[in-house]
């Protein structure tokens, strides 16, 4: 009995089971305003040779890059992704002075410096560099790109967002917004009098001096943002430029592709709903029902939003493009980018046309095994196995090159695949290599490889896929 490509599928789809990619961290040092800040790159545990696009990673006011930011920097490590988390200063591990002082404008600065940095790295294509940026620090990292740091990507996690209209809705009105105002303004004349730093906690369940008043687990719990690393300071001078900072309008400014990872139930949520509407740029709104602090570290939540971070960053993150290319490439280009459009229109007679008569299919890095010999038909029937089981497919293409030897060529390109049955996705992400050949004046591909780098979503709706593609 001959064995097809679809039967194998059938076989290591139950075989093979997904795996979390391991990360390593590399603690570093860079300069912003003359001061040391320190950072931890996280990456995966196979990076060595390549270069990967970068993301800084930062989290909420008064915290460290051990809270919620290292959650996401593990997760997009994980996806394949280098990504840096950085101690502002006057906070954690980086210098300094004051301690503990929240000054957006110091707070932009750094991230300015952090991007500059990042795009030095020996494993980051300085091409391709973003920002996922958790709470507060979403405004501080739009008004960095704002100013020029070289970012093309932005996505906002539960993004903090406040003006003067809406910042009284939190410090109880008008009066609680005048008396931090002026305790902050008291605390700066006495640092430039005497030197002399006020600090009240920042965080506490009762006491109604410090930053944060409430039932906010996440800063009370030592299993989760109550770290040794997070000294719970305030400083008191740090009032006049938090209350008056309008990150609501440095978002709305935002010119880079933007995704807005938020919920109903977060904090300010109908100011990202404006900032959305405002934004110029290409942009993504990701909206689910949770609380502001499971954003923070609950699992299932930190994973989902990495995993609309990492499909934004896809999709923006590409490469250079490039010069315009022959017209032999550009029929070549569009030959290759036929393939996946026709698998997602389900025209198997257009994605037939695409290949040789005889066709090497090599799947091994998603499925392992061994390539296979098909024709053209073969490889429709085992398409036909399992596509029309899923509620749709959709492939991004994108960064397709090609290089051309007389009657022979090469190409490449970015894939995402997104596999949807009801409301769950699978999603293999990687690049296609594509060997093709002229035959009868017409270029048709000989040899077909998908390399994956990574895998998003359930993979076993590829096996249910199958089942209910024999039933129909």
């Amino acid at each position: 009995m001959k064995i097809t490509l679809l039967s194998i599928l059938a076989a290591l789809i139950i075989a093979v089971p997904a795996s979390a990619q391991d990360i390593v961290t590399r603690k570093l040092a860079f300069t912003s305003g003359g001061d040391r800040m320190v950072g931890v790159l996280h990456l995966p545990a196979d990076h060595a040779g390549k270069k990967l696009p970068g993301i800084l990673v930062t989290g909420s006011w008064t915290t460290v890059k051990e809270q919620m930011a290292q959650n996401y920097a593990r997760e997009l490590a994980r996806r394949g992704y280098a990504a840096l988390t950085f101690d502002f200063r006057n906070f954690g591990e980086s210098g300094g002075e004051p301690r503990s002082l929240e000054s957006p404008a110091r707070k932009v600065a750094d991230f300015k410096a952090a991007a500059s940095f990042l795009r030095t790295l020996p494993e980051v294509d300085a091409a391709r560099t973003g920002v996922l940026a958790v709470c507060a620090s979403a405004g501080y990292a739009a008004q960095a790109i704002n100013e020029g740091a070289s970012l093309r990507a932005y996505v906002a996690v539960a993004g903090w967002f406040h003006d003067k209209a809406s910042v009284g809705s939190i410090y109880g009105g008008d009066a609680g917004v005048a008396r931090r105002l002026k305790a902050g303004e008291d605390a700066r004349r006495a640092f430039e009098s005497s030197g002399e730093v006020r600090y009240v906690k920042a965080f506490d369940y009762e006491d109604e001096s410090a930053a944060m008043v409430g039932p906010f687990d996440y800063y009370g719990r030592a299993d989760r943002g109550r770290i040794p690393q997070w000294d719970n300071r305030f400083a008191v001078m740090g009032w006049s430029e938090w209350l008056t900072y309008d990150s609501v309008a440095a978002a709305k400014a935002l010119k880079v592709p933007s995704l807005f990872v938020h919920s109903d139930n977060a904090a300010l949520a109908g100011n990202v709903r404006a900032i959305y509407q405002a934004v110029g740029a290409p942009k993504e709104l990701a909206w689910s029902s949770e609380g502001h602090l499971a954003f923070y570290d609950e699992p299932h939540v930190v994973k989902r939003s990495t995993d609309e971070a990492v499909r934004h960053f896809a999709k923006y993150l590409t490469r250079d493009l490039g010069p315009l290319g022959s017209a032999e490439e550009a029929r070549v280009i569009s030959l290759v980018s036929s393939i996946p459009l026709a698998v997602d229109l389900a025209d198997y007679d257009l994605a037939m046309r695409a290949f040789a008569p005889q066709i090497t299919i090599d799947y091994t890095s998603l499925w392992g095994g061994e390539p296979q010999q098909l024709t053209p038909e073969e490889l429709m029937t085992a398409w036909r196995g399992i596509v029309p089981g899923f509620d749709a497919t959709r492939h991004e293409i994108a960064d397709v090159t090609v290089e051309i030897d007389g009657d022979k060529a090469k190409a490449s390109a970015f894939v995402d695949g997104r596999h949807y049955l009801g409301d769950r996705v699978w999603r293999p992400v990687g690049t296609y290599d594509w060997q093709l050949e002229k035959i009868d004046d017409a270029w048709k591909v000989t040899k077909m490889t998908f390399n994956l780098t990574q895998e998003i979503g359930e993979r076993s709706l590829a096996s249910e896929a199958m089942e209910r593609a024999k039933r129909k």
